[in-house]
C-alpha cells in the first residue's frame, strides 16, 4: 500500500493544504467579475478581456506535467508554499499594475503557481491516506477549490462594489499572504513512497516514465470526460456567464453573478456526493456514466432556447453544477490506473487534457462571440456534452 494509516497529522496537512487550491480557483473565476470593469477602466477589448482570463490557463496547463514531475520527486510541503507564495505575489503584480502587458504577465505567473494547487493536495492525500478513501477526501479537495470559485462570484462583487476593485484587489492579496503563513505553519511532509523505478534507466527515467503515461489510453478518456464536464463552470463560472446573462435574459450584473455564483454552489453537493457514492459502491465509472452529462445538457439547451425567470435561472444553474460534479471521480481512477511511482505525473498529463480543453473553449468562446454573438458561442458547452457521456462508457475501472 503507498500510504500508512492516517494519523492526525494527516489529516490537518491535508484539509489546511486546501486552502491553497481555494485560493488559486478564487484567481482562476474572479474574472467573470472583473472582466467588465477591466475593459471598461482600462478601454480592453472583449477580445483582449478572454485572453486575459485564459491566460491564466495556458500557463497551468503548460506547467500540469512539470508539476506532477516534481510532486512525484521533491519534498510536497516545499513545492506547495513556493508554489503560494508566487501566486499571491503574481496577485499583488496584477493589483498594482496598469500595463497590459504585465498583467498578461501576471496572470501567467498566477497560472503557473495553480498547477500545483490541486495535484498537490491530491499527491499528498495518495502519500497519506488509503486508496479507498481517496474518493471521498479528493471530492472534499474539490470543494473546498469550488468555494473559491463560489466566492470569486456574487460575494467578490459586493466587495468591489463596496470599496471599488482596487482596495477590493488588495483584500484579496492579503488574503493570499496569510494563507501562505497558515500552510507554514501547519503543512508536514507526508512518509515517502516506496517508488520502485529499479526497472527504469536513471538517465531517461522521465522520459520513460512520460512514455508510459502517454501510451496509457485511460488517462487520455479521463482528462477528456473532465475537461467537457469542467466546461460550465470554466466557461460560465468563470469567464463568460456573467455577460451572456446580462445580454440574454437582460438582468442586472449582479444578479447575473448570483445565478453564475449557483454553479458552483452545485458543484460544491454534487462533487463530495459523488465521492461517497463512488467509495460506497466501489465502482466509479457506473457514477460517471449514470447520465450526468445527458441531463446537463439537457438543462444547458434549456437555458440556451428560452427566457427564464430569475428564480429558475438560479435553479437550473444549480442543477448544472450538482451534475458536474461526478468529474472528481476521474482523478482517482486516474491514480488507479497508473502504477504508483508515476501517479502524479498521470494526474499532471490528463489534468493538462482537462486545462487544454477549458482554454480552447475559452478562446473559442471569445471570438465567436465577438464576431457571431453569445448565443452561437455558448452553444459549444451542449454539445461537448453529448461526447462527454461517449468517452464516459469507455473509461475502465482500473488498470493495474
Amino acid at each position: 500500500m503507498n500510504s500508512v494509516e492516517p494519523t492526525r497529522a494527516a489529516w490537518v496537512t491535508c484539509i489546511m493544504a486546501t486552502l491553497f487550491p481555494f485560493y488559486s480557483f478564487f484567481q482562476m473565476n474572479m474574472f467573470n467579475v472583473i472582466g467588465p470593469i477591466l475593459q471598461e477602466e482600462d478601454h480592453l477589448t472583449l477580445f483582449q478581456v478572454g485572453l486575459l482570463s485564459a491566460s491564466y490557463l495556458y500557463a497551468q496547463a503548460a506547467c500540469l506535467i512539470m508539476a506532477g514531475i516534481f510532486l512525484d520527486r521533491f519534498p510536497i510541503k516545499r513545492l506547495i508554499m513556493m508554489s503560494m507564495i508566487l501566486l499571491a505575489t503574481g496577485t499583488l503584480v496584477f493589483t498594482v499594475s496598469d500595463s497590459v502587458f504585465v498583467l498578461f504577465l501576471a496572470r501567467i505567473v498566477t497560472g503557473i503557481a495553480h498547477a500545483f494547487a490541486i495535484l498537490g493536495c491530491f499527491q499528498m492525500i495518495a502519500r497519506w491516506f488509503p486508496a479507498d478513501k481517496n474518493s471521498f477526501l479528493m471530492g472534499i479537495v474539490m470543494t473546498i477549490a469550488l468555494l473559491g470559485g463560489l466566492f470569486s462570484q456574487a460575494p467578490f462583487l459586493l466587495l468591489v462594489n463596496a470599496f471599488g476593485m482596487h482596495y477590493a484587489m488588495l483584500i484579496n492579496v492579503v488574503v493570499g499572504y496569510l494563507i501562505v503563513i497558515i500552510l507554514f505553519v501547519s503543512l508536514r511532509e507526508p512518509p515517502q513512497l516506496a517508488l520502485g523505478s529499479k526497472n527504469i534507466p536513471k538517465n531517461m527515467s522521465i522520459f520513460y516514465e512520460l512514455k508510459m503515461v502517454i501510451a496509457n489510453g485511460q488517462n487520455w478518456l479521463c482528462g477528456f470526460y473532465a475537461s467537457c464536464m469542467s466546461f460550465p463552470m470554466l466557461v460560465l463560472g468563470a469567464a463568460w456567464g456573467v455577460a451572456y446573462l446580462v445580454h440574454a435574459n437582460q438582468i442586472s450584473d449582479l444578479e447575473a453573478a448570483f445565478v453564475t455564483l449557483m454553479i458552483f454552489v452545485g458543484m460544491i453537493v454534487g462533487t463530495p456526493l459523488a465521492g461517497i457514492i463512488a467509495d460506497f459502491s466501489q465502482y466509479k465509472n457506473m457514477v460517471l456514466v449514470a447520465s450526468p452529462a445527458i441531463l446537463a445538457f439537457m438543462f444547458l439547451v434549456i437555458i440556451l432556447f428560452t427566457h427564464l425567470p430569475l428564480s429558475i435561472l438560479l435553479a437550473l444553474f444549480f442543477i448544472i453544477g450538482l451534475l458536474s460534479g461526478p468529474q472528481v471521480l476521474v482523478y482517482p481512477m486516474i491514480a488507479s490506473n497508473n502504477k504508483k511511482n508515476i501517479v502524479g505525473l498521470a494526474l499532471g498529463f490528463s489534468s493538462t487534457i482537462i486545462m487544454l480543453g477549458g482554454v480552447l473553449a475559452q478562446t473559442i468562446i471569445s471570438g465567436v462571440a465577438v464576431s457571431q454573438g453569445f448565443n452561437i458561442a455558448i452553444f459549444i458547452l451542449p454539445i461537448t456534452l453529448i461526447l462527454c457521456f461517449i468517452v464516459a462508457l469507455k473509461i475502465k475501472q482500473k488498470g493495474y
